[in-house]
């Protein structure tokens, strides 16, 4: 059978991160996979196809898998659709499609999340390979409004214009990024 599995997920080779993956598992075998589950989500869809599947039809952007699957999404008639790239060795990818493949049986897996810390500090996201807390003061600390002697835009944070070699607007229109878009380069 082929699994699609419609989450971010951890290379097992690389240890990169990336947004879903199709695994082909022959009968008698098993694969594991590291995933990093949606907040607040208590149930995650996993696809399931022939073995060898490339076209999967997949939820709209602005729709849940749970609604998708309650509208009848399952059955491959309707919506958007994405296509496997084979991997060199490592996971395989996927670009968008416009054919669906067909229907899919769909399994449904409850998450548990261990809580490390409290609901307020971040309680629901604090366990796994990212902590909430920690990702929420991240980007408290780069978006930070507090007025400053900063001489670009006196904030705090990196809400203005702020040029140099870390940083570049990701519309690539600029090096200095005024549009507010960034790619923060170690």
């Amino acid at each position: 059978m082929s699994v699609y599995v419609p989450y971010l997920v951890r290379d097992p080779i690389t240890g990169f991160i990336q947004n879903s993956t199709v695994i082909d598992i022959e009968r008698g075998s098993s694969f594991s996979l590291e995933l990093l589950s949606p907040p607040r989500v208590s149930v995650l869809y996993i696809l399931v196809g022939e073995y060898g599947r490339t076209n999967w039809p997949v939820r709209e952007e602005n729709q849940s898998w749970g609604s998708w699957l309650e509208n009848g999404g399952d059955s491959g008639d309707w919506g958007s659709a994405v296509a496997r790239v084979y991997g060199n060795g490592s996971l395989d990818t996927l670009n968008s499609s416009e054919d669906r493949g067909g229907s899919v049986f769909v399994k449904t897996v409850q998450t548990v999340r261990d809580s490390t810390t409290s609901v307020d500090d971040g309680g629901f996201h604090s366990s796994g390979i990212v902590h909430g807390r920690e990702v929420y003061e991240r980007l408290y600390r780069i978006t930070d409004p507090t007025d400053s002697l900063d001489p670009f835009d006196g904030k705090g944070g990196l809400l203005g214009p702020v040029g140099g070699p870390r940083q570049r607007c990701l519309r690539g229109c600029c090096p200095i990024p005024h549009c507010r878009i960034f790619l923060i380069r170690p």
